[in-house]
């Protein structure tokens, strides 16, 4: 289903999910992505977080981490890190769990400059 909104926006409803996304042409100066829960099995310990981005003059990609140990609640996990600026390797913060989950702050201070993840690996 689609439907026309304001000024070039339109909407997208998902069935499996239940869910209505507003959509535009235009840009945003900042966005967020969480990953999925990764399912480790067994209790881990953290070693770094490294990913690989396209940051051009005056954007940036910053990661944050937070781990637990029950798949579908919040309860049981921990706050999210501090801040990982540093894409080439960080130690994870985050306490030893069964699940780790990652989000990336994507941000732009210049107009039509855009940031891009490719790729999150973690040890």
């Amino acid at each position: 289903m689609q439907e026309t909104g304001t000024a070039g926006e339109f909407f997208v409803g998902m069935g499996n999910s239940g869910k209505v996304y507003r959509m535009s042409k235009g840009k945003t100066l900042a966005g967020t992505f969480t990953s999925i829960r990764r399912d480790f099995v067994v209790g881990a310990r953290w070693g770094k977080i490294a990913w690989r981005a396209e940051t051009p003059p005056g954007t940036s990609v910053i990661l944050q981490t937070r781990s637990g140990n029950v798949e579908k609640s919040e309860e049981g996990w921990s706050e999210w890190s501090p801040e990982l600026p540093d894409a080439s390797g960080s130690q994870i913060p985050s306490p030893p769990a069964r699940f780790l989950q990652y989000r990336a702050r994507l941000t732009s201070a210049a107009p039509g400059a855009t940031p891009v993840l490719r790729e999150v690996t973690s040890a």
